[in-house]
């Protein structure tokens, strides 16, 4: 007998097919323009991008728009990242959103993030990055992050 084991749902794991064309009929019928579609995302990964979405965010907005008339999404105060021992390599989601969010306060546009995973990370997009790999870039962006904090500051140590 063969035991079915679940995926992790709280790991990432790129949007569907299925989810983007649902998400794009969804924008043209349900929301007053495809850009307000585009800044929901924005709001929520940090990138105006329905194709960098993962499942489940794509699943957050969905529901989100199938639900009600109000648009607006919050980013998740809580985010469970831990998966049972056993899974598959995927990267936890908050390191993947911290990736996004710290390339969009470092403003990086998606070309200069390729580029430096590429470098650096070995990886030629974020859906190539498993959890080490992730947990890595995560980490290096910060350092860059807080070094251009403290240079912009003028309280480095040149």
């Amino acid at each position: 007998m063969k035991i079915k084991v679940q995926k992790p749902k709280n790991r990432f794991e790129p949007i569907t097919d299925r989810q983007n064309r649902k998400l794009h009929v969804l924008g043209k019928t349900k929301s007053p323009s495809e850009k307000h579609l585009y800044q929901m995302v924005e709001d929520l990964i940090g990138i105006p991008s329905i194709s960098a979405l993962s499942k489940q965010e794509a699943s957050l907005i969905i529901k989100k728009m199938d639900r009600s008339n109000s648009f607006s999404i919050k980013r998740p105060t809580c985010i469970q990242h831990r998966a049972p021992i056993g899974n598959s390599n995927l990267p936890n989601l908050s390191h993947i959103r911290g990736i996004r969010m710290i390339a969009r306060e470092l403003g990086w546009d998606k070309d200069h993030l390729k580029n430096w995973l590429k470098k650096y990370m070995k990886a030629s997009s974020i859906r190539e990055l498993d959890a080490e790999t992730a947990r890595k870039a995560f980490i290096g962006m910060k350092k860059i992050q807080s070094y251009k904090e403290k240079k912009k500051t003028g309280t480095t140590n040149s």
